[in-house]
């Protein structure tokens, strides 16, 4: 082993180093970035799920606009699109962003105000068209916060806990 060798930190060093900020992350971080993942997937989960699966075939029956099994199943077909675009463009937006406020919380918070938006827009229309349009934009806020949200694993999470904090 030559001096060069032994002066280099070890991979298993490296990998308890937070990287933001060049250091371990205390249990207490853990704790509160853990909590943080949690809470926000069960939120967003649940926002989703509870729209797509029960309130809109409820507006669709409402409405007696068609059959809502029909509708939800096109309408989220359509969402899905806006969502894989939306994804892509806002996580690669928020890596190139410098805020006082970070890299990620601007899209997050401006994603959480587009989906009460979309939100708002597809419970309140009487027309299928509105609905969808809403649907859409409820999609676009939605991956608008998942993208940033996700990529703080990767900015702030040391690797050898990465698969944890992925698994909340």
């Amino acid at each position: 082993m030559t001096a060069n060798a032994s002066r280099e930190p070890s991979t298993a060093v490296l990998s308890d180093i937070a990287p933001d900020s060049g250091r371990k992350l205390t249990s207490t971080e853990k704790w509160r970035f853990g909590v943080g993942f949690v809470l926000f997937s069960l939120i967003w989960m649940v926002a989703g799920t509870s729209g797509s699966a029960v309130l809109l075939p409820q507006r669709f029956t409402e409405l007696n606009i068609g059959m809502p099994e029909v509708i939800l199943g096109t309408m989220n077909s359509v969402g899905c699109v806006f969502a894989l675009f939306s994804n892509v463009i806002f996580g690669a937006l928020s890596d190139i962003t410098r805020s006082r406020f970070g890299k990620r919380t601007p899209w997050i918070v401006a994603g959480g105000l587009i989906t009460a938006a979309g939100y708002v827009l597809a419970f309140s229309s009487a027309q299928l068209v509105g609905i969808v349009a809403g649907w859409c934009i409820v999609q676009v806020g939605v991956n608008m916060m998942i993208a940033p949200a996700v990529a703080v694993l990767s900015d702030r999470i040391p690797e050898n806990v990465r698969g944890t904090f992925s698994a909340f």
